[in-house]
């Protein structure tokens, strides 16, 4: 999506609105990837277990599911209905993530991960 909307920026004179979602993105998916490098470092470094590991695995799937909501719904507004109406491959992309997404149970999840982290007896900030 985030891809799609660089590339719609560069085919014509981007405006502000434009920056604005194209800087959106990437904040949200450079938050994204940092969760996943580290997670992967506490993983590679066998922090990643038992309670702990639990945390860190519904931390990353809510930040990288919120991220992807976000750009998709930044990808909409930047984009409009063309490609979703015109580009094939493009409304399949979306309608795939979208579904992908609705298996992520967002309030569900994260009050999961309140509880996990009232069970650890610690704050952990």
């Amino acid at each position: 999506m985030a891809r799609r909307m660089f590339l719609a920026a560069q085919d014509r004179e981007p405006d502000q609105i434009a920056h604005l979602l194209l800087g959106r993105a990437d904040v949200r998916l450079q938050a994204a990837r940092a969760a996943l490098d580290s997670a992967a470092g506490d993983v590679d470094a066998g922090r990643a277990k038992g309670h702990d590991g639990a945390l860190l695995a519904r931390r990353v799937r809510s930040i990288v599911a919120d991220a992807a909501e976000e750009v998709l719904v930044l990808a909409d507004h930047g984009l409009g209905p063309g490609p979703l109406a015109l580009e094939e491959e493009h409304a399949r992309r979306t309608a795939d993530l979208r579904i992908y997404l609705r298996q992520h149970h967002a309030e569900r999840d994260n009050a999961a991960l309140g509880a996990s982290l009232l069970q650890g007896n610690r704050a952990p900030w």
